[in-house]
């Protein structure tokens, strides 16, 4: 299993990593932030050049006698997963499974940057807020770097589909209309759905970043388990 972290940093990833390695061998893509300004230009990145990037490294590092089962990702993670699954099978002829959690194309197009409040001689506290709000422009502003017309390439394996059912605390920051994202998720699930006929849905109870906690992971695992055999079976 191919898992894309995304903009989502290891120590959120890390409880579906570890059960997922339990039955699988996983090949990890670390954060886009580890690598993104050492191998792209902010200027003119796409999320295609990312793919291409990726196909290669795979190949260059996948034993010749190993196939990709599945890619999986959280987030833009789950795109980026969700486009290479298409190109390797269009590679390789073999369809991968995958597995996207709360992947949304469009929610950004109602997004703004969050604005940075100025404290003087701030608490470790805030300090520790205002860092979070300044990592969150700066992924805000790399995945608008990365946007594409949306294309999205249709495909015809299995694909599963987490959604977070509540609203994330950085969209509640960011005071969003939540009316109006509630419509932008729909929107895009319609269009994944328009793409992805062999796509199943499943609703989880938490938000686009709590979804990640250790007591859901079984659950993805168990649907994971249902469509891809476990290497010790």
């Amino acid at each position: 299993i191919v898992l894309i972290q995304g903009f989502t940093y290891y120590k959120l990833m890390e409880p579906i990593i570890s059960k997922l390695s339990k039955h699988y061998s996983v090949f990890v893509f670390e954060p886009l932030d580890d690598h993104y300004n050492i191998l792209f230009s902010e200027d003119n990145v796409s999320s295609n050049d990312v793919v291409n990037f990726y196909l290669d490294y795979l190949e260059a590092n996948l034993p010749s006698n190993v196939n990709v089962q599945m890619f999986i990702g959280h987030s833009f993670g789950g795109e980026l997963a969700y486009r290479c699954a298409v190109r390797w099978h269009k590679k390789t002829g073999i369809m991968p499974k995958i597995c996207m959690l709360d992947t949304y194309v469009h929610v950004n197009d109602i997004l703004l940057e969050i604005p940075i409040p100025e404290i003087v001689d701030p608490t470790p506290d805030e300090a520790s807020d205002i860092k979070g709000l300044k990592e969150s422009n700066r992924h805000f502003r790399q995945r608008l770097a990365m946007l594409e017309e949306h294309d999205l390439p249709s495909y015809d394996g299995d694909v599963l589909y987490f959604e977070a059912e509540e609203l994330a605390m950085p969209l509640k920051t960011n005071r969003v209309n939540e009316h109006e994202v509630d419509q932008k998720r729909k929107e895009d699930l319609n269009n994944w759905k328009s793409h992805v006929p062999r796509m199943s849905i499943y609703p989880v109870s938490a938000d686009h970043f709590t979804m990640l906690d250790d007591h859901f992971c079984d659950y993805y695992i168990d649907k994971i388990k249902d469509i891809v055999l476990p290497h010790n079976s």
